[in-house]
């Protein structure tokens, strides 16, 4: 099978990370696996790992800011360079399945395109529940923008396919 994630981190040593760890495993099973990560220091590049392809695209700052306005615009940004970069790189591939990691990488109406274009199906793995553990961090203090927090959040779990929590008693 085919798959591709999409995942907030992915180091060239991949050590110790999840996303990681299921995607070594699904490639030394055989399956073709193509994952993409926005990068803030460096310019977009396909890297090619054995048979792994890994796309890091340039995207605006997050992490490696303090400024509020520019989180929020590169999280509103953000699926829209993703969306140009894997039509651009892998606009003919075939995907069976988009994988999305909780809570960056499960933006509803990318996976919505992304889903149509390979008419592949979608798989959610929940790790973290966004937005209520930044309101409980007081980290959200703005209740409109804790509304469409949620409201982004229930939409993205109306997208996917098929949703996976990684906890005890989890099926």
């Amino acid at each position: 099978m085919n798959f591709l994630f999409l995942v907030h981190r992915f180091p060239k040593d991949r050590l110790g990370i999840l996303e990681n760890d299921m995607v070594k495993v699904l490639s030394e099973k055989g399956h073709q696996i193509v994952v993409i990560c926005p990068v803030e220091e460096q310019e977009t590049e396909l890297y090619i790992d054995k048979n792994i392809k890994i796309l890091y695209v340039k995207t605006e700052k997050y992490i490696n800011t303090n400024s509020k306005l520019k989180k929020a615009f590169t999280v509103f940004s953000r699926p829209y360079i993703l969306e140009k970069n894997i039509k651009k790189y892998f606009k003919n591939e075939k995907f069976d399945y988009i994988v999305g990691y909780t809570p960056f990488m499960a933006n509803a109406n990318l996976i919505l395109k992304l889903k149509k274009l390979y008419r592949a199906k979608s798989l959610l793995f929940l790790w973290d529940i966004f937005p209520q553990n930044a309101k409980d961090l007081n980290l959200i203090k703005n209740k409109l923008i804790f509304n469409y927090l949620k409201y982004s959040e229930k939409k993205m779990y109306c997208t996917f396919d098929k949703i996976i929590c990684n906890c005890e008693g989890s099926k």
